[in-house]
């Protein structure tokens, strides 16, 4: 179970007035509509996998905001559906999003946003991009927003920007992309 905390001064993250000891307990907790607001500082959790299901969820980084040396990537399982699912204003420190697929279920993901966010120093070599999302061919990402984003050093693998398969509404606007290497985009 999430540990909660009562006093926001001991917190990590927060849903409402509620306080959570780490992110990954704030990302258990979570529920529809709800936002998770990552607290200022450096935060290493490692790997953070997102529960199966999410709609409507905000995961926005309160100035200062850090992660670093992180993963948030799709649950475990055959299948997961995340609906309205943003990340607003946080600063992934040789850390990324990694929403991969080819797994027997429906892999969802609609109305999916990443803005105001920045990506620095991501160089190593597993070939995953800052915003990797490699799911089976024939479900491509439904409706992608990529806006007032940084993406600044991000040069050790093949796929360098964002990696996506996506259909629909298709927003990239507004972005400031240097020092990679590799594909930008799919």
């Amino acid at each position: 179970d999430a540990e909660e905390f009562p006093d926001p001064m001991y917190a990590v993250a927060m849903i409402g007035e509620q306080g959570y000891a780490t992110i990954k307990d704030a990302v258990a907790a979570v529920k529809e509509g709800e936002t998770i607001t990552i607290l200022a500082g450096t935060h290493s959790e490692g790997t953070i996998k997102l529960p199966a299901t999410l709609k409507n969820v905000t995961i926005k980084g309160a100035e200062g905001a850090e992660l670093k040396d992180m993963t948030i990537s799709a649950a475990d399982g055959n299948a997961y559906s995340y609906v309205g699912l943003t990340f607003d204003g946080i600063t992934f420190d040789n850390s990324r999003i990694l929403l991969t697929g080819w797994r027997n279920g429906d892999e969802t993901i609609e109305n999916l946003a990443v803005t105001n966010c920045t990506f620095k120093n991501l160089n190593d070599n597993t070939n995953s991009a800052p915003v990797h999302i490699n799911k089976d061919a024939a479900e491509a990402v439904k409706n992608f927003t990529f806006t007032n984003n940084v993406i600044d050093g991000a040069t050790g693998g093949s796929k360098s920007g964002i990696y996506a398969q996506v259909t629909g509404n298709v927003v990239v606007e507004n972005n400031v992309i240097n020092n990679v290497s590799g594909k930008l985009g799919r």
